[in-house]
């Protein structure tokens, strides 16, 4: 009962209204500075070019002027081609109404469209002239070179040899490609009229199939299934999250990086050992296959997911969903921790400058007592505050995104299986792991406090450790500062636990210069607590109070 009276009177003597309101002002601001970072961040991984009708007018111009200079029959063909996308290069910047989409398949499909109409007039130019010598003669006749055109997101090229092997195909090879050709570009060009997605991928769908009778080869069932799906369900958007489900599954079965091998990293510049460097690509295929098989199962399940894609790794499609702003929500703890080093550098230091440390010590109250009450009040206040800032994230998230998504559950693969979590005992789950690495910190404040007695030197030495933990692993990745992975082996990076819960790209590429993963910062952070904690007790214990 002494200690939980010394824990409520540490929270009596350091609350006021004033200090109040500041600190949660600095959270407000800190989550909604954390929201506008994802908000930009998570823009950034959809594809975005804008497609501009003067750049194929260019184009077009240039191809018109070598059909003036030599009227052939490749050139015929290459005028032809431009002629018949310039309806669909229209009707798609018209749709998109100022010239630019954050949509992919647009681009996509224009630049397939004008490979496949390449290939189509060839086959009717073909068709057209096949009994006529002449023509035959002259094909045989041509330099074996391309006529290359450049289109703004798509290129008319090698028409002289497609022209050749046109013309050397069987009949039965001629009329299959005449019709699939016919058919892929009349569902590519109705797909971008209608702006509808599904028309595209069934003209894919159909492509797959082509090419697995040309060249007798196997379908895969998995990306049928998903293309059938689309298709059935006519999805006009491949911004829909089952459509971004798909595609990211579709990457991921086919994602995994070799290692290299012992003379290729001898070869390289590599500053980690090759042991560490073969640990971190197991990593990274460990984590492609997790996210393949939780993918997998929002599909089968139709459920969103919050996966995170590093930059160097992300796929072309992706989403976000409301847990995904609130996921940064572990990054508030370094706001927590700073707020606290600078509010409570003198919880042992201004006792001693105000004298109350000899009325504190006159009550039958042992110093070590004393001081882990401010231990645990220090810990408490830590967790509470985050909580709130989590709470104050929370009400922001859902009125920007809807608080429904929050509701959902987390996608997690554990003993190998995928099962469906409660989002926020997940989170919680998080906060309580994290704030292992912050009990360090918190006893390193104490320390300074009660060993130093100065406050200023207490919240410089903090402040500064706690806003640098989350430079380090950017400092070592990005810009080789290799001299600061000393920094690894102690509690300090571990601080912004995010980085480590998500496996930022950061965080791994610096682990592969130590060999350090995830249970060293948990233990480490734990241990040096422990013994700083128990190097307060006794060296302040011995000391004398002069005050």
């Amino acid at each position: 009962m002494q200690l939980f009276r010394l824990i409520r009177c540490e929270f009596i003597k350091h609350f006021s209204w004033k200090k109040t309101i500041i600190i949660l002002l600095v959270l407000l601001l800190s989550c909604f500075g954390l929201m506008k970072i994802e908000s930009f961040f998570g823009s950034n991984r959809s594809y975005t070019s804008p497609i501009y009708m003067e750049e194929f007018d260019d184009t077009y111009q240039k191809a018109n002027k070598a059909l003036e200079e030599e009227t052939n029959f490749v050139n015929v063909g290459v005028a032809e081609v431009f002629s018949r996308l310039e309806k669909p290069y229209q009707d798609t910047i018209q749709l998109l109404g100022d010239g630019s989409t954050e949509s992919c398949w647009q681009h996509d499909a224009l630049s397939s469209l004008s490979s496949a109409l390449t290939r189509l007039v060839i086959l009717e130019q073909v068709k057209a002239y096949q009994n006529d010598p002449s023509f035959l003669e002259e094909v045989s006749s041509l330099p074996s070179e391309n006529a290359h055109y450049e289109l703004y997101y798509g290129t008319v090229a090698s028409y002289t040899n497609r022209l050749k092997e046109a013309v050397s195909l069987s009949p039965t090879e001629f009329s299959r490609d005449f019709t699939y050709y016919h058919e892929y570009v009349d569902l590519v060009t109705k797909a971008l009229e209608e702006n509808a997605y599904y028309l595209y991928i069934e003209a894919i769908y159909q492509t797959n199939l082509y090419y697995a009778a040309v060249f007798d080869t196997e379908i895969n069932e998995n990306t049928l299934a998903i293309y059938q799906m689309i298709i059935d369900e006519k999805i006009m958007d491949d911004s829909n999250y089952r459509v971004v489900n798909a595609h990211q599954y579709l990457e991921e079965i086919n994602r995994e990086i070799e290692a290299p091998t012992l003379e290729e990293y001898h070869q390289s510049s590599n500053h980690a050992s090759y042991e560490n460097v073969k640990t971190y690509y197991r990593k990274l295929n460990e984590d492609f296959d997790a996210k393949k098989q939780i993918l997998h199962y929002a599909i089968q399940h139709d459920l969103k997911h919050d996966l995170y894609y590093p930059s160097d790794y992300e796929p072309l499609y992706s989403y976000q969903t409301a847990k995904n702003f609130m996921n940064q929500g572990l990054h508030l703890i370094v706001v927590v921790i700073f707020i606290v080093a600078i509010t409570h550098a003198g919880i042992t230091s201004r006792e001693h400058d105000s004298g109350t440390v000899k009325l504190l010590l006159s009550k039958p109250v042992k110093r070590s007592k004393i001081l882990l009450s401010k231990f645990l009040y220090l810990i408490i206040e830590t967790f509470i505050l985050w909580l709130i800032a989590s709470l104050i994230l929370f009400i922001l998230v859902g009125i920007s995104y809807g608080f429904g998504e929050l509701f959902t559950p987390k996608l997690l693969l554990i003993g190998g299986e995928v099962r469906e979590i409660p989002y926020f005992l997940w989170y919680l789950g998080n906060m309580i792991v994290g704030m292992i690495p912050a009990v360090f910190f918190l006893s390193l404040i104490l320390f300074l406090s009660s060993i130093t007695l100065s406050t200023a030197l207490t919240a410089s030495v903090t402040s500064i450790l706690t806003l640098f933990s989350i430079m380090i692993w950017m400092l070592i990745s990005n810009f080789g500062l290799t001299f600061l992975k000393i920094f690894c082996y102690t509690p300090v990076p571990y601080l912004d636990y995010w980085m480590v819960a998500y496996h930022s790209e950061y965080y791994l590429e610096s682990c592969m210069l130590t060999g350090l993963y995830e249970p060293f910062g948990v233990i480490i952070s734990l241990v040096l607590s422990l013994i700083i904690y128990f190097l307060i007790v006794f060296i302040y214990t011995k000391r004398d109070i002069k005050n």
